[in-house]
Parts: structure tokens; sequence; C-alpha cells
């Protein structure tokens, strides 16, 4: 019995010796903060007293590796770690930052709204911000691009590496509000004016660089909706042919017939009747050319889906200009054509006004302007310049004194002014103000009269080719040919220069042009940046088919804060 018992000890002792642990075995723990940034290896185990343990930390995609704590430190992604007890490591995981950068173009903020994870100079990875384009007052947002397409606003974005987002605003200048009072009641104000148009493509014209085959055109509302119309007509100056007319409707042509006239030269518009609808009054000279037949102005009334020919005066001559505006101030539009050819031919030789009563019938009376007066004036508009309340009348063309003009019965007057306005179609003729000239590009095609630079005081664009009386009339390189731009500001009843455009500096060598030169310019922020550019236009230059302009397709002169002006090309 005694033997028993000794050996049921024995077998007791034995087993409660298994039960305890080995003093000289050690438990590593390995775990990733936060859990999903990564994973470890091992993950744990056991070691020997003094053993060197290896753990490895491997981060989850959009997680990198940041450091060791607990038993453990260092920024290595493995760490080794010597077991003289049991251990604990934690390896922390950090999430992927990418920068987001944002580009503006115009005049606006973008606000940066996290909706999921936090907010710092760069994101965490899988952070989804929503951009908001808050445009400034005046300005409009267009589009996001870069890693952002599409006009929605606010728009998300989830930030899985580094990301760029363009903003673009764009200024939407109002062309009705830039003029008021009577400088409405005038042709010049063309509040839908468009460039960069085809016009030789919408007429099916095949442009030459020889000859006078040209496409003249006017922009007006001819249905009375947003859509701006056009008016074009096709001429060849040299023959009594009559071209083509087209009323482009809604970007139709709805309306072709042919034209009363063998050479328009300008086209003037503006709501003669008073029916909602722009009408377009045809000035012309005839062919230009000995026995220069002439023209008569006719007016193209325009109705609800159909127009009329109304022929102004039977008189024919060349008249190369006119304006229209309310001359008498009773609220409607009057004509003043010049007639460059009518010295000593007339009584009373005096430039005719025509008095509209806003029905679409007119009553000839005189001006009190001498016809030589204008014999070198191919280019006139009607502008209260001074803020009187009375139109003034601004003109210029030829600035040259021809040799003719010495013996002539009268003085005659080649250079270019503004003559006051009296409020009944007569003009302060004895206190002008001269215009002053460009030598060398002394023919003038156009004025605009614009405030440029929004500080209250009207600018001058005077569009010029080049000319000096001293060539045939049409030279290449010397007389109409090329572009020059006069800028100047009226102020204090006085005329300063501010700058001169000059051309594109190829022009002149360009060996494949020959005579090219600008009818007018229009003034209309290209770029949508809030600040008027200036756009010489031209059958030719407008033309997507004429190949020896092409270099200068969508030439215009793109206005900087500063009130300078840089040469930039739109591209369609």
């Amino acid at each position: 019995m005694r033997k028993l018992f000794s050996f049921l000890c024995i077998i007791i002792l034995v087993s409660c010796d298994k039960d305890v642990e080995d003093p000289n075995m050690f438990t590593l723990t390995a775990s990733a903060n936060p859990a999903e940034g990564g994973t470890l290896s091992p993950a744990n185990g056991q070691y020997e007293s003094g053993d060197v343990a290896t753990v490895s930390a491997t981060p989850a995609a959009e997680y990198a590796f940041e450091k060791w704590t607990g038993g453990a430190t260092g920024t290595s992604s493995s760490v080794s770690v010597t077991m003289t007890g049991n251990k604990s490591v934690v390896a922390n995981f950090i999430k992927k930052q990418y920068p987001l950068a944002i580009e503006i173009e115009g005049e606006g903020t973008i606000t940066e709204t996290v909706i999921k994870q936090g907010l710092a100079t760069d994101y965490n990875s899988g952070t989804i911000v929503e951009l908001t384009a808050v445009p400034k007052d005046g300005w409009e947002f267009v589009e996001w691009s870069g890693d952002l397409t599409g006009s929605e606003n606010p728009v998300q974005i989830t930030i899985d590496g580094s990301k760029t987002v363009k903003a673009k605003f764009e200024f939407n200048i109002n062309y009705f509000e830039l003029f008021s009072g009577i400088n409405k009641l005038t042709s010049h104000f063309q509040p839908l004016n468009t460039p960069f148009e085809d016009y030789a493509s919408i007429t099916n014209t095949i442009m030459s660089g020889n000859g006078c085959l040209q496409v003249w055109s006017s922009f007006g509302n001819f249905n009375n909706n947003k859509v701006t119309d056009l008016f074009l007509t096709e001429i060849d100056c040299l023959t009594d042919e009559k071209g083509e007319v087209f009323i482009v409707v809604d970007n139709e042509i709805k309306h072709s017939f042919q034209s009363p006239q063998s050479s328009t030269r300008k086209l003037l518009v503006g709501d003669i009747d008073k029916n909602g609808l722009d009408d377009i009054v045809m000035i012309g000279t005839g062919i230009d050319k000995n026995p220069y037949t002439g023209d008569s102005t006719h007016i193209i009334f325009i109705y609800d889906g159909n127009y009329s020919i109304k022929e102004l005066d039977d008189q024919k001559g060349y008249f190369h200009t006119g304006a229209m505006g309310d001359l008498n101030n009773d609220g409607n539009l009057d004509i003043i054509p010049f007639n460059n050819q009518g010295f000593n031919k007339y009584t009373p030789d005096k430039v005719p006004v025509y008095f509209g009563d806003g029905s679409g019938d007119f009553e000839k009376k005189f001006s009190n302007i001498p016809f030589h007066r204008i014999i070198p004036m191919y280019h006139n508009e009607l502008f209260d310049i001074n803020g009187d309340g009375n139109l003034d009348l601004i003109m210029g063309g030829h600035e040259w004194e021809a040799d003719w003009f010495n013996n002539a019965a009268d003085i005659i007057f080649w250079r270019a002014g503004i003559y006051f306005g009296k409020g009944d179609g007569t003009f302060d003729l004895e206190n002008r103000i001269l215009i002053p000239k460009v030598n060398g590009w002394g023919i003038i095609t156009d004025f605009d009269i614009y405030d440029l630079n929004n500080d209250g005081v009207w600018e001058i664009i005077i569009t010029r080719t080049s000319g000096t009386g001293n060539e045939p009339m049409v030279t290449n390189n010397k007389n109409y040919d090329g572009i020059k731009i006069q800028i100047l500001e009226y102020k204090d009843s006085e005329l300063s220069d501010i700058t001169i455009l000059n051309q594109p500096e190829t022009w002149f060598s360009n060996q494949d042009m020959w005579i090219e030169w600008a009818y007018r310019t229009l003034v209309y922020d290209v770029n949508k940046d809030g600040l008027l550019d200036l756009v010489p236009e031209s059958d030719h230059l407008n033309s997507q088919s004429y190949e020896p302009t092409k270099e200068y397709r969508g030439l215009y002169y793109e206005q900087k804060n500063d009130g300078n002006f840089e040469i930039k090309y739109f591209k369609n």
C-alpha cells in the first residue's frame, strides 16, 4: 500500500512540472495602427531569451508606414527586437497625402469642403473634396479642366493622387449698356457685333487677291430673339453688275435677292420704323472708276419673316460713307449720307440730311456742311462725344492735300476732325477739333468711340491703312495696304494720343498678300476677361479658305490690365 502511494505522488509531481512555463521562452506580439493600415510579418511568435526577432510592416494600398512604437522604435519598415521578455510592438501607418492644386482663369474663388476625412494643406488619400466655384460680381463660372471636366458646380473630387484643377470664369460684357442716351440712337451703336465670322463662306463667295470682289456685312436683330442676325451684300466695285444680298436669321439664310446697288460701301443698322426689328441702310458709290456711275441710298426694312426695299432718294452719287442718328433730338433716326463727288454739282451746295418720322418716311433737308468740306472724307460717324445731348460728327478719309485742291474754288478740308452738333442737323464748322495725323498711314477706314478702360472718358479708335497721296491709289505695301490702329482720348475738349497699334511684323514681307487692309475694327471682349479688345476685320481676314491671309486668321489686339494691347490670335 505504501509503495502505491509513493508511485502516485511521483506521477502527480511530474504532471505539475509540465504546467510551469519555461523561464527561457518569451512572446512577441505585433499589431497595426490603424488595423486596416497594413500587415505584420510575423504577427506574433515565441522566442528564447536573447533571440533577435525581426518584424516587417507592409502598408496597405494608399497607406504609408510611419514608425514603430511600443516595444520597438524606428522608422524603417523592418525592426529587430531582442527578446529579453514578452514584448508588444505597434506598426503605425498613415494615409498617403496628395496635394490639390487649384488654378483660376478669370475672376473668382474656389471653396474646398471636405466630405470625408481630414482637411490639410495636402489631403489624405481617399479624401472626398467638394469644390465650389464662386464667381466675382459680373463674372460667370464656365467650366473645370485638368483633373476635373465639365461645368457641374459644386462638384466632388476624390483625392487618390496629386490633383490639379482649373476653374474658368468669364466676364460677359453687356454691350447694350456700354452706351446711354442719344448715343444709343445712332448707327454707331451696334451691340450685336460678333467677330471672326466667315462672311465669304456664308455667301459662297470665292475671295481673290485681285479685282474688287468684296462682301460687306452688318449685324442686327431681325426677329427679336437672342440670336445675332446678319446682313451681307456681295459686290464687285469695278463693274455695274449688281451682286446678291443675304439676310441671315438664326444662322440661316432666310432671304436673298439682287442688290439695289452695284457697289455698296457701308451698311447702317437701326430700327428706323420702330417695329422692334433692325433695318439696314445701304450706302453705295457705284463703280469705283470712270465714268463713276454712282448709286442711290436704299433702306431695307425688316419685318417678321419679310422685308421691303425703299429708295431714300433717287439722287445717285459717289456715296462712300454715311451715318444714322437722332440729329434733331426727336427720338427718330435720321440719315446723313456723304456724296464725296457732290462738289459744285447741286444747289444748294450743302450735304443733305434726311429726317425720319419714326414710321419709315423721311423729309429731305440740308445741313450747313458744304460739299467741299467732305470731298476726301470717306468715313464718318455720329456720336455725342462732349456729352451735351447733341450728336457730333466725326469724319475723315484721305489725309493729304491733293495737287488740285490749291486750284479749287473753295478751300478743300482734308484733315480728319470732330464737328460738334447743334441738335438740328447742323454743326459748328468754326470750332472743329483736328485728329492727329499718322505719317504714312493717311487712309482712315473706320471710327469707333468707346470707353476702353472704363474710366469714364471716351476713347476714339481709328482704323487706318497705308497712304500718303504720293503713290497710285492701290500700291502694295504703300497705299491701301496694312493695318494701324490709332487710339485717342477725348477729355476736356481736347484730343490726346494714347497709343498706336501696329500690324504684325511680317505683314509687308508676306509675298502671298496684296493690298490687304481692315474695313473696320470691332470692339469686343474676345477672351472674356472684362476688358475690351480690338478686332480688325475684312472679308479676306475673316475667310477660313482664303490662303494669303491664313497667317493672320483670328488676329486681334488683346487689352491688358495696364491698358496696353498685345497681338493675339483667336482659334475657333
